[in-house]
């Protein structure tokens, strides 16, 4: 602004009034400008927060189809080592019952084998 000489320029209420009318005028354009580069960053922000949320729904998405899947391999899995614990079950039955015959056809071996040298001795005395 200009020095204000003292016989040519009074400060009037008028002249106050238009200089703070301007004044007003340049505030109320630098905040338009200031609302604006806000709402530019609203508007941005929410478009992140939009693909955030967009992106994190998709991975939820994906988590429950591979909890989905992991729950039926694991009773896909559950069930093969039940059958797998069943026939080790039978196996073993079968080689306990093995055993045992073995044993006894062991026993009536050694039985027979006396009683062939008995009478080999017999026949040949």
């Amino acid at each position: 602004m200009r020095k204000y000489q003292k016989t040519k320029d009074k400060m009037t209420i008028d002249r106050l009034a238009k200089i703070t009318a301007r004044g007003f005028l340049e505030m109320d354009k630098r905040f338009s400008k200031v609302d604006k580069r806000f709402d530019e960053l609203d508007f941005r922000t929410d478009k992140k927060l939009d693909n955030m949320d967009k992106r994190l729904n998709n991975m939820e998405i994906k988590i429950d189809g591979l909890e989905n899947t992991v729950k039926e391999s694991s009773g896909k899995m559950l069930t093969i080592a039940d059958k797998m614990s069943k026939q080790f079950d039978v196996w073993h039955s079968e080689n306990i019952l093995g055993t045992r015959k073995q044993r006894e056809h062991e026993e009536k071996i050694e039985d027979h084998e006396k009683r062939i040298l008995k009478i080999e001795k017999k026949v040949l005395v």
